[in-house]
């Protein structure tokens, strides 16, 4: 049963896996206050991290990372941006981008697993930024229409995408030859 759970947690113990997360998610919750604050989104470097940690990590890793976060800020954990947290930010106008992380740390770990080819990592990034903006302008859309969404919640950010897959690309790429 072990050697099951290590196979699917893509990581070589039990331990080294909840270090990797936790760990993750602190990175997460620094990068949330590190902020431009934008109303009712603001512009952080959440994404950033989240597509640098998917690029570093398992598709399994990754998600816990995601996973782990959410859990902790809505145990109320000052992880968001403002040093905000609870059950009320997980409803709130920005829930659509933190759930969205979700999916999106997954399928960029998942694409670029093994794969040390750089035009891959920027499809990868760019696929898992296409979910995070989808996610985040959809849920945004009910509360201000999809105008407003798109004008508030993605217009803003656009700028930012290829400095974001760059710095997220280059940092894990710096990480992974310091750890060899």
């Amino acid at each position: 049963m072990y050697s099951k759970v290590r196979t699917f947690l893509d990581t070589s113990t039990l331990p080294s896996y909840v270090i990797k997360v936790l760990g993750g998610s602190g990175l997460l919750a620094i990068a949330s206050q590190i902020s431009i604050p934008f109303y009712p989104v603001p512009m952080t470097l959440q994404s950033d991290t989240v597509m640098c940690l998917a690029l570093l990590c398992s598709p399994s890793v990754a998600a816990g990372i995601i996973i782990t976060f959410i859990l902790e800020v809505a145990l109320g954990l000052p992880f968001l941006a403002g040093f905000s947290g609870g059950i009320h930010c997980l409803t709130g106008t920005t829930a659509g981008y933190v759930f969205g992380f979700l999916p999106m740390a997954w399928i960029i770990a998942f694409l670029t697993q093994g794969v040390p080819n750089l035009s891959r990592k920027i499809l990868a990034c760019s696929a898992g930024l296409m979910i995070l903006f989808f996610c985040g302008v959809s849920w945004l859309s009910t509360f201000i229409g999809l105008e407003n969404a798109l004008k508030f919640g993605l217009y803003p950010f656009a700028l930012k995408i290829p400095f974001s897959i760059a710095f997220a690309i280059i940092v894990s790429l710096f990480i992974k030859n310091k750890a060899r």
